[in-house]
């Protein structure tokens, strides 16, 4: 009988990035904590650099493999920080975004990561957070419901209903 140990999302970008150490386990699965060791290889992707800007609105966006981050620009655009990565085959559904995709490839903006994911090379501002979103999913996105606080948890699209209080506005 072969034997396992499944890390769901956040915890296995924790423990790829090396800031995350220690699995504690409960009593039903009848093994004491575990040390985990996590040594770099050539093949984990970097962890894309959390920035924020002085009012600390960076959002991430998590579809399947794919783990991005980026913040809304004041001038209506959305910019996704280098290093995030986005999904080679996402939606089989229709796809808004192939052209466009196809051309940030091209300019090597995205460049192949692992069997199924692209990485930004550099910083990029899309026209809007569900663009951006797009891109990432490799599929149709609504990105103001999508995007989420690293803070709060609280989506792009929530928290622009509040104000800077947390008070509806």
């Amino acid at each position: 009988m072969l034997k396992g140990l499944i890390i769901r999302q956040p915890w296995i970008d924790l423990i790829l990035s090396g800031k995350k150490t220690w699995e504690m386990r409960s009593k039903a699965n009848s093994r004491p904590s575990e040390k985990i060791d996590v040594e770099p290889t050539a093949t984990q992707p970097p962890t894309p650099e959390v920035r924020t800007d002085n009012n600390g609105h960076t959002l991430n966006f998590r579809p399947e493999t794919a783990q991005a981050y980026g913040r809304p620009l004041p001038d209506g655009r959305f910019l996704v920080f280098k290093d995030s990565t986005a999904m080679r085959s996402g939606s089989p559904n229709v796809k808004r975004d192939a052209h466009d995709r196809d051309r940030l490839v091209r300019e090597g903006v995205l460049v192949p990561d692992g069997a199924n994911r692209y990485r930004f090379t550099r910083d990029h501002a899309f026209s809007s957070s569900s663009k951006a979103a797009g891109i990432i999913k490799d599929g149709n996105a609504s990105g103001p419901s999508l995007w989420k606080h690293v803070k709060s948890g609280r989506s792009l699209k929530d928290s622009e209903t509040l104000g800077s209080e947390g008070v509806a506005r």
